[in-house]
């Protein structure tokens, strides 16, 4: 980070069972050193729930030191995989309401919240939610881009790519992100999904480049893997 700072902008990890202290400290550390989030977290995975006392400090100090928290977030309607591991869509919900002052990003198009009618209504209104589209290929068809930014708004949304996460096992025999880029472009998803909205969250110059993605070398494959 400190030797390209104009192309890297890196998050913090932790962990609540280190005890409140050392987490506290953790963050300020890597605040200090220069990392601009905390994340991906996710809690239910990692053995601690959203009401947990030192990862609500911590969620704390995250917002009074202006550090998106990426938490991770399980679609309900994904198959089943290696890893697997449920995320209750409503303590996301909540956990927003209630750390008003720290700013959220729900990975994986967040579960599809706002795309859920018995979610999205508690959603409005709240600032500090963002969602990333990592790993979309093995969650959704190609229109999500489109039903999800007409839903939310595409200042809302942070292009993810999970690499080096292979997102089109059935195309491709290695992970490349160009493929993405190309079914995002072809959506006509806008360029500050792919650089701008995350450049300004997290006070970073974004880089220069092209406006368009060249083409893969076949068209994208159906979803899944």
């Amino acid at each position: 980070v400190r030797a390209h700072p104009r192309r890297l902008a890196a998050f913090a990890t932790l962990h609540p069972r280190a005890g409140v202290e050392a987490t506290r400290d953790e963050i300020r550390r890597a605040h200090d050193a220069g990392l601009v989030g905390i994340g991906e977290l996710s809690p239910h995975a990692q053995g601690y729930g959203i009401d947990d006392a030192v990862f609500r400090a911590a969620m704390a100090l995250a917002g009074e030191l202006a550090m998106p928290v990426n938490l991770h977030v399980t679609c309900p309607d994904a198959r089943a995989y290696a890893g697997h591991v449920p995320t209750p869509l409503g303590d996301f919900v909540r956990l927003a309401r209630e750390c008003v002052a720290t700013t959220f990003i729900f990975a994986h198009w967040g579960g599809l919240l706002p795309l859920r009618p018995e979610f999205s209504k508690d959603l409005i209104g709240l600032k500090n939610v963002f969602y990333d589209t990592a790993a979309s290929p093995l969650l959704y068809d190609a229109t999500v881009w489109k039903r999800f930014i007409d839903a939310v708004g595409s200042d809302k949304v942070l292009f993810g790519s999970d690499f080096p996460l292979n997102v089109y096992p059935r195309v491709d025999a290695e992970p490349a992100m160009i493929r993405l880029l190309h079914e995002a472009h072809a959506a006509g998803v806008p360029d500050d999904v792919l650089r701008g909205n995350a450049a300004r969250m997290l006070n970073v110059r974004a880089v220069s480049t092209p406006a368009t993605a060249p083409a893969p070398s076949s068209a994208p494959g159906s979803a899944g893997g």
